[in-house]
């Protein structure tokens, strides 16, 4: 590991994560209430959001270090996890590993900033959804979704240079029956019920993972 790898590494490890983002019960209090926010606060989310875009994360994006995960929203509906939506995605951080995980927090986005978040995968919105209402199409089904309680940013990091597919394989397919035909062990084979919930998200490039990352930073921006 190069020292520039170290110092951006335990950066982001020593980072404090705002108090009301360190669960997803205070991020849906916090997000539904008034957003008072303490100065204090206020400073950790700006550290967070600045090594967010710092040059040095940036680097170890590109050499497939870093990627970023997602705990879905109502994880507790899950397969086998806690009916308490915190420790159901507890449960799911845990399987990630915590040598694994930098740093995650809790936030709920309103539905512009879901959309932003997902706008690169647009073309979803081609296709349709099962839905009773054929005029819902996924993007429309996956932007209500996201925006609809408070979800886990998780940024994971693999020095080994395989972060995003290792997560990828770690969660394993979109659909969650076709991830239980093809790799029971996942994330999702074990814990997805279906779409749009299918438990987790996951970069699919390091192209993804920059556009993902740098919109992480802008959401925590307009807090």
């Amino acid at each position: 590991m190069t020292t520039a790898e170290t110092r951006i590494v335990d950066h982001l490890s020593d980072l404090q994560i705002p108090e009301m983002f360190s669960s997803r019960a205070k991020a849906g209090e916090f997000f539904d209430g008034e957003k008072t926010i303490a100065e204090l606060e206020k400073e950790k989310i700006s550290r967070i959001s600045d090594v967010l875009i710092h040059p040095e994360l940036e680097s170890l994006i590109n050499e497939g270090k870093i990627t970023l995960g997602i705990i879905k929203p109502k994880a507790n509906e899950g397969r086998d996890l806690s009916p308490d939506d915190d420790q159901a995605a507890q449960s799911i951080l845990g399987e990630i590993g915590e040598e694994n995980v930098i740093f995650s927090l809790s936030l709920k986005l309103t539905r512009q900033q879901a959309e932003a978040f997902y706008r690169p995968n647009k073309r979803i919105q081609e296709v349709m959804t099962d839905s009773a209402d054929p005029s819902i199409t996924v993007w429309e089904s996956v932007s209500r979704f996201t925006s609809s309680a408070p979800l886990t940013f998780v940024l994971i990091y693999r020095p080994q240079g395989d972060a995003v597919e290792w997560w990828r394989e770690k969660m394993g397919s979109t659909n969650p029956q076709r991830a239980r035909d093809e790799n029971p062990d996942s994330i999702r084979a074990r814990h997805a019920q279906g779409l749009p919930n299918n438990a987790v998200h996951g970069s699919d490039s390091i192209d993804s993972v920059r556009t993902e990352v740098r919109a992480l930073a802008n959401i925590l921006k307009t807090i």
